[in-house]
């Protein structure tokens, strides 16, 4: 079987935050060891640092263009692309949240900036939207985790659920492989946040918990790249010099990252990579309430509903510290989830097209 996956410069090299592009990777990399299947790639070219929805617009342009003969199946791993499907080619789309249909605006504000990006964020809704509906003429659809099926069936009513698979994603091995690395000798109490700053993360309810905390001896490291999103939060943080913007981690240096914090929060809608890495590693996690996540997943974080409650975790964990007993479970948990599993299981969705 002859796969070509289909993205746009640099999303198949490892060296970004971004969950979807990890996806890509290491989707790419784990496909290329398995026997019976060769992976080829298409990398189209970016014409915006900043304007997501002129990248997706670019994607089907150069897609028109494009020559997919000899090629047995195409998957574009990210939905939110406009893409020109070739009318006898077989193809699967990975569909990992629909958040462009119905987007809460996490932050709002009356200034230049915050206008600008809300707009930009528009525009991006627009594009994915489309790109969705183009991802309905797909012979089967993929799924991060179990609650965006539910949505895509809710969504689309239309297309076949039958032909809507999940594949859960994975953790690279070395969260699984490396010692965990000692405490630093410092009393600070470190929370954590390492992902990107899109609206969907609600870092601004972290920021928000940690400035509540009366605690001194506290620090709040965010860690990705500071992009227009995160930099609406400064008005968040003020004057709060406990909060901090760490810039873009070095991939060799992610698990040692996430061992030098103390507790990892995630407030996302949806629950992230970040979270089975943070749970790899032995950390707490703490979560939303409303976060769209399975319930075994859920199980394994802290809850919590709203920032008030999110300071009050912290400052209980910071007093009492976690249970040995929960920190070895969400590690046996979090670690059963790789790559090549994920690898694996897309194959097995590329073999049911051409089962139909």
């Amino acid at each position: 079987m002859k796969v070509l996956l289909l993205g746009m410069e640099g999303e198949f090299a490892d060296n970004s935050p971004s969950g979807i592009v990890k996806y890509m990777f290491s989707l790419y990399s784990e496909m290329g060891k398995l026997p019976g299947i060769k992976v080829n790639k298409v990398e189209y070219k970016k014409v915006a640092k900043r304007l997501p929805w002129a990248n997706h617009s670019a994607f089907y342009l150069q897609s028109l263009f494009s020559d997919f003969k000899g090629y047995d199946l195409l998957h574009n791993p990210n939905c939110n692309r406009i893409f020109y499907k070739p009318k006898n080619a077989r193809l699967v789309t990975t569909v990992h949240d629909l958040l462009f249909l119905d987007r809460t605006k996490a932050l709002s504000g009356s200034g230049i900036k915050s206008k600008l990006v809300g707009i930009n964020s528009g525009l991006s809704d627009l594009a994915a939207t489309q790109g969705f509906r183009l991802a309905l003429k797909s012979d089967r659809i993929i799924t991060s985790f179990p609650q965006s099926r539910e949505e895509l069936i809710k969504a689309a009513p239309e297309y076949d659920k039958d032909k809507i698979s999940v594949v859960n994603l994975g953790i690279d091995n070395k969260f699984i492989m490396q010692k965990l690395s000692p405490k630093s000798s410092s009393k600070l109490f470190k929370v954590g946040y390492l992902g990107s700053f899109n609206f969907s993360k609600r870092i601004h309810l972290a920021i928000r918990a940690v400035k509540m905390m009366k605690e001194e001896d506290v620090k709040f490291e965010m860690w990705g790249i500071k992009n227009i999103e995160a930099e609406l939060l400064d008005n968040e943080i003020g004057t709060d010099k406990r909060i901090e913007f760490m810039g873009n981690e070095k991939q060799s240096e992610k698990v040692k990252i996430f061992d030098s914090f103390d507790v990892f929060v995630h407030p996302g809608v949806y629950e992230g990579l970040p979270v089975l890495e943070a749970l790899a590693r032995g950390l707490p996690v703490i979560v939303s309430r409303d976060a769209r996540m399975t319930p075994e997943t859920r199980r394994h974080c802290i809850v919590a509903k709203d920032e008030e409650e999110i300071a009050e975790k912290l400052s209980w964990l910071k007093s009492n510290g976690y249970s040995e007993k929960a920190r070895k479970a969400g590690m046996q948990y979090a670690r059963r989830f790789t790559w090549k599993n994920t690898a694996e299981q897309t194959v097995n969705v590329y073999r049911k097209v051409f089962d139909q």
